[in-house]
């Protein structure tokens, strides 16, 4: 009995009959598993014996065979965003990874923003040998996310994501909105930007700045409360998710005040973070209780995983500053998400370009390809 192959090939546009062509050399053609557009062509899976394989070895210059999938155990995902998927892309990623990487599968992830279109390309690999600062070149190459990672957390099983609220699940850093209104915009927004570098200590920076903010009156914010700009995406994936029966949370150095008109706002399975003192309509210039610091976002983590009873390679971390590292680094997945560099040399994953809903993309399992 000949062996089954799977072929992965590209065709240009306007190539397409001569590829039909090559296809029916051999006495047994192959079978067309599923032909997916992308800008600049399209990709085609095939299905044949290993003999059968051979007839397009002399269209390949002209049709380019990507990869034949073999049939082992994925051991990690490669994952290729970007503002535009072109075959182009697909092709320099594929031959960049021959000699890297053994091809288990390639999909497109569906779009959570708009079904009908790829977000981005999957490539499921066995033992992929490549380093970090190759796939930063890579990626730079292709002007695209490009994050390996590996085969857990599952979306097939409960899981749990947690993010920060300032710059990750909202597109601001509130202290910095309110602090303009106080009139103390320019100093305190100075001092948040060296806390998310890692540059001062978090709990300590935000004493000083929270003090900065003394007698002001509590409607500065909810003028900050009533334009909230929600970081584009983040409805969809914690719908995608719910729908996965994963849980949602935020924990924040930021403030209750905010958290909890998120919470019912974008349907949060949790919130957690500082309590800003008020004393007669103004604020008293404090934080109320214990700061919530980058260790006490790992221990939420930990804490909320453990009374879904997950296991932690079920969770998953998102964050953009030096605050979230030590949770990024608990997480089955850490993500950085629009980071400062501390950030994303350390994370598992990182997201440059495009919305928040990518974390899903991370994830994505057959059930979301097209």
């Amino acid at each position: 009995m000949q062996q089954s192959a799977t072929l992965f090939v590209a065709i240009s546009d306007g190539d397409n009959a001569p590829l039909w062509q090559a296809l029916s050399k051999g006495g047994e053609p192959f079978e067309v598993r599923g032909l997916h557009a992308v800008e600049g062509g399209v990709l085609l899976q095939l299905a044949g014996t290993l003999a059968c394989a051979g007839t397009l070895e002399d269209e390949r210059d002209a049709h380019p065979m990507l990869a034949e999938a073999v049939p082992l155990v994925a051991s990690h995902r490669l994952l290729l965003s970007a503002c535009e998927l072109s075959l182009g892309k697909l092709l320099t990623l594929c031959d960049w990874l021959r000699s890297r990487a053994t091809l288990v599968d390639i999909g497109l992830v569906r779009s959570l923003l708009d079904e009908q279109r790829p977000a981005a390309i999957q490539l499921l690999l066995h033992e992929p040998q490549c380093g970090a600062d190759d796939l930063q070149q890579l990626a730079e190459l292709l002007e695209a996310d490009l994050n390996l990672i590996t085969m857990v957390p599952q979306l097939a099983q409960p899981g749990l994501l947690l993010m920060d609220m300032d710059s990750t699940a909202i597109q601001i850093e509130c202290i910095d909105e309110i602090a303009k209104l106080a009139g103390v915009g320019e100093q305190v927004a100075a001092v948040t930007e060296l806390a998310m570098q890692g540059r001062l200590d978090f709990s300590e920076s935000l004493r000083a700045r929270v003090a900065t903010l003394k007698d002001h009156p509590v409607t500065i914010l909810e003028q900050v409360a009533a334009a909230i700009p929600i970081t584009q995406g983040l409805p969809q994936l914690i719908a995608a998710l719910h729908q996965r029966g994963w849980q949602v949370g935020i924990v924040s150095g930021g403030f209750t005040f905010f958290t909890e008109r998120l919470k019912p706002l974008l349907g949060l399975d949790f919130t957690h973070a500082n309590t800003l003192g008020i004393e007669g309509g103004r604020l008293s210039g404090i934080v109320i209780g214990e700061i919530v610091d980058a260790s006490i976002k790992a221990r939420t983590l930990r804490e909320w995983a453990d009374s879904l009873g997950l296991d932690m390679r079920q969770t998953v971390a998102a964050g953009d500053g030096a605050n979230d590292l030590k949770m990024l680094a608990a997480a089955g997945l850490g993500v950085a998400f629009h980071a400062k560099p501390v950030v994303r040399a350390q994370a598992a994953a990182a997201i440059n370009s495009g919305g928040i809903e990518a974390i899903y993309y991370l994830l994505a399992d057959t059930r979301d390809l097209l």
